[in-house]
């Protein structure tokens, strides 16, 4: 890595003849996927050695590929560095694991890494073997480089003379990650063949407590990405917000994979969405003024980062990113307008947007942009009109050679169309075209039907479907000269350009500022767009109370659902640390599974600073969200759907804390009855103690028990009908166990078609099976005692629901003996309805 622009002493002696690492060295070496343990050499899955320009993976949202370097101390803290390799973006993290590496696993698949670095000495490590393990990470190419590389003194020398590091970022005790990082720009520098100027560097620190753990799992099932089915991203919730730039598709993925648990920060998000909502010409013409703009993160990337090797290639890039950045810079003052009417007081997080877009050190950049570049000449999608304003954007006398060489293009182009004039004047029967690509240059084209008719003069005759193409030997010479000319005007070009990249490499702080502010833009946009292409009636602003352990929501529906099904259910939730453990009972079909998903797909949108769809809801900031859906297997882990419900809940059990939501869909189902109910019940009891909040699942009528034995534990069903003999589902949520919930197994198989003898005798058999179970539980002791604490438990739940409620002191008196009377005169209210009251 380069401090500055001086050129990066070689770390390797030399590579094998096959392009592969010199292992010798240790930087790069070769890996496998296969067990670690086993100790097997040869290919990561076929895919090792050299690495190849990285390329977007189908996992990440097509947000470009990552590298990640990560090591380990004898502490069990785990240091990580990942490089986004399309914007150069790099996040740091350090964090305590154990022995399973589970916390290091799930933090590797937030960032589907195309390739792995790892310290020698972990190859065949404990750490190794969790990585191979795991076959969601199997397209990450492992390479095992030199301990000497991880250098922490390097990477925090780097990290400080970073610009483009955030502000107050705090590396104390940080080492482990620096030497991530320190290990991981050398990695890159060599295997892409460039130079990082250190002191240009987008480095930030995260903190996993700064934002919600989501297990893969969770990101799959709930379709935050993409649908579960076909894979396809215009199915999922990320479709449901519709980005402008390619930064705020980048920082939208990124907001669903790390929901925000500040309060703070989700209520600046949401103060933002307010004043677009309220402000409609505001936001429209910043929609308008901000789909103009190009990828920020793309440009200062090439800035940053330059080849070893300076060709006319370079000089053709930097050239076209030079004028991208001159036409993002231009664009800012008609951002900046639409944006004139935000205050500090209205919105500071929209204020403090503005204010980066009017940095000082912008104009520095334009002016000196302008010292170089022609005013005329701008930013042009058109490929066509790009390559002409790409030779004439450098000002003449700038310098005498590109001057020449631009010169001789321009004469030469001259002579090629003078050429062409004088073959269609010669063959005028032919119907000549010309026409230019990048690999033959300047040809003609005739249609195919006058193939036979071609003068001599003509060669090289290629068919290419209706139309033929050729060139002539004079024609040829001219593109061969056009060719050399353009090499050498972009090849004078790069060195040209070299004092504008070092001046914007010192100012680069500006334009990262600048970029996440667009970005934010973008999002917070596509947020309030959200809202706007709603029933505003149906969408709300969530609330955060941190003083309160709850769960609030009225009339909640599932976006996904909701677009696809013109007759959806909505329903109200209240879960609160006095009913934190909610089974779930309902026929097959009656909506379980939405239910479900529905909570946490909103507790997520609420998390990211997003209206939520439903009429009111409340939340209490989570940590964490996980959830136990699907039953598929996994055939390329030899894993079978049982096994992969144990891992999963394996991992649930050793990562909940409070406050936690917790999502089990038919826990058990994979195995024997007896087993399943045996397992069900134990981990139910494991996650009442874990004290987070537990929506369960289930067609096990025993769990439904559990409210006997325990006041936090409630039960619930779906509501269905018996019409004509036959279940219909009212898809709506009620209290209490339901009259549908059992026995509906043996309804289905009626109405599939089931020989009415065996029906009869599957009843016979069901009913004593009923009768046993209720005799055990009716010889269970204090029974009665078990009841009043119940109920004294469902009247301080209660009152305590009430404890924010936003009624006048009258109305809440009269509301207190409205509950009383009912609790005398019959069951208990449910907490929910006090809350929706």
């Amino acid at each position: 890595m380069s401090s500055g622009h001086g050129r990066m002493t070689p770390l390797l002696q030399g590579t094998s003849k096959d392009g592969t690492f010199a292992s010798g060295d240790g930087l790069g070496s070769k890996t496998s996927r296969s067990k670690a343990s086993a100790g097997v050499t040869g290919s990561a899955r076929g895919r090792t050695g050299q690495s190849a320009q990285p390329s977007p993976t189908p996992n990440n949202g097509g947000c470009g590929s990552f590298f990640v370097a990560l090591i380990e101390n004898r502490a069990k803290e785990v240091g990580v560095a990942a490089m986004d390799m399309t914007s150069l973006e790099i996040e740091l993290l350090q964090f305590s694991d154990n022995h399973t590496y589970l916390q290091t696993v799930r933090t590797l698949l937030t960032y589907f890494p195309s390739e792995l670095v790892l310290c020698k000495t972990a190859e065949g490590s404990r750490l190794h073997e969790a990585i191979v393990e795991n076959h969601d990470l199997e397209e990450a190419k492992i390479q095992f480089i030199a301990r000497r590389y991880f250098d922490e003194n390097g990477g925090a020398a780097s990290v400080k003379s970073a610009k483009g590091a955030r502000k107050n970022m705090d590396i104390t005790n940080k080492y482990v990650a620096l030497a991530a990082f320190s290990a991981l720009t050398k990695y890159v520098e060599h295997t892409q063949k460039i130079i990082l100027t250190t002191d240009g560097l987008n480095v930030s620190f995260r903190h996993l407590d700064d934002y919600v753990l989501l297990d893969p799992s969770t990101v799959e099932h709930l379709e935050l990405l993409a649908d579960t089915r076909h894979g396809d991203p215009k199915k999922s919730i990320s479709a449901l917000y519709r980005t402008k730039t390619r930064g705020g598709a980048r920082m939208l993925r990124q907001s669903l994979l790390q929901p925000l648990t500040d309060p703070k920060e989700i209520n600046e998000r949401l103060d933002c969405v307010d004043v677009f909502l309220s402000h409609e010409q505001m936001f429209f013409d910043t929609q308008r003024a901000l789909s103009q703009f190009t990828d920020l993160d793309l440009i200062c990337s090439r800035f940053v980062a330059r080849p070893q090797h300076k060709d006319n290639r370079h000089g053709k890039m930097m050239l076209k990113s030079t004028l991208q950045l001159k036409h993002t810079i231009q664009l800012l003052p008609s951002l900046t307008k639409a944006l004139e009417e935000v205050t500090s007081e209205m919105c500071p997080l929209l204020y403090l947007i503005k204010e980066n877009m009017s940095d000082p050190r912008l104009a520095l950049i334009a002016q000196k942009i302008d010292e170089i570049i022609d005013e005329d000449v701008s930013h042009s999608k058109n490929s066509s009109l790009e390559k002409i304003h790409l030779f004439f954007a450098i000002k003449p006398d700038v310098e005498p050679k590109l001057d020449l060489a631009r010169k001789i293009y321009d004469e030469t182009v001259e002579k090629v169309f003078q050429l062409f004039e004088l073959y269609r004047q010669e063959w005028p029967d032919l119907g000549l075209k010309i026409e230019f690509t990048e690999t033959r240059g300047y040809h003609v084209s005739f249609p195919s039907s006058n193939f036979g008719s071609a003068p001599p003069e003509l060669v090289q005759i290629v068919k290419k479907g209706n139309k033929c193409l050729a060139t002539s030997r004079k024609l040829s010479t001219l593109s061969l000269i056009l060719k050399d000319s353009s090499i050498e005007l972009f090849r004078q070009a790069s060195q040209v350009l070299s004092s504008l990249t070092a001046f914007v490499v010192e100012h680069i702080q500006a334009l990262y500022l600048l970029s996440y502010s667009l970005s934010m833009l973008d999002l917070l946009l596509a947020f309030a767009d959200f809202v706007t292409l709603r029933d505003p009636e149906c969408t709300c602003r969530p609330m955060f109370e941190d003083d309160m352990q709850a769960i609030a929501v009225k009339q909640a529906t599932h976006p996904l659902v909701q677009r696809s099904c013109d007759h959806f259910v909505p329903f109200d939730y209240y879960i609160s640390d006095c009913t934190n453990f909610q089974i779930v009972r309902a026929p097959n079909g009656a909506g379980k599974t939405t239910y479900l998903e529905t909570i946490a797909v909103l507790a997520i949108l609420a998390h990211i600073g997003s209206y939520v769809p439903c009429e009111f809801c409340s939340f209490t900031p989570l940590k964490k969200i996980f959830t136990r859906l699907g039953t598929g297997d996994k055939i390329e882990d030899n894993c079978s759907t049982f096994q992969c419900e144990m891992r999963e809940i394996a991992y649930i059990e050793q990562s909940v804390s409070v406050p936690s939501l917790v999502i089990i869909d038919e826990l058990g189902r994979g195995t024997s009855h007896s087993d399943g109910v045996a397992i069900a019940w134990a981990i139910s009891e494991k996650l009442l103690a874990l004290g987070a909040f537990t929506l369960f699942a289930t067609h096990y009528h025993v769990l439904s028990n559990m409210a006997k034995l325990y006041p936090n534990v409630k039960n619930v069903h779906l509501e269905c009908a018996v019409i004509n003999e036959k279940l219909h589902p009212k898809f709506a949520i009620a209290d209490g166990v339901g009259e549908f919930t059992e026995g509906y197994g043996i309804k289905l198989a009626a109405a599939a078609g089931f020989p009415q003898e065996v029906i009869d005798e599957a009843l016979v058999i069901a009913g004593k099976l009923r009768e046993t179970e209720m005799e055990r539980w009716a010889e269970a002791p204090d029974q009665e005692q078990m009841a009043n604490d119940k109920d004294v438990y469902a009247v301080a739940q209660f009152l305590f629901s009430t404890l924010r409620s936003t009624m006048s002191d009258n109305e809440l008196r009269a509301f207190y003996i409205q509950k009383q009377n009912e609790f005398f005169n019959g069951p208990p209210p449910p907490a929910a309805q006090g809350m929706a009251d």
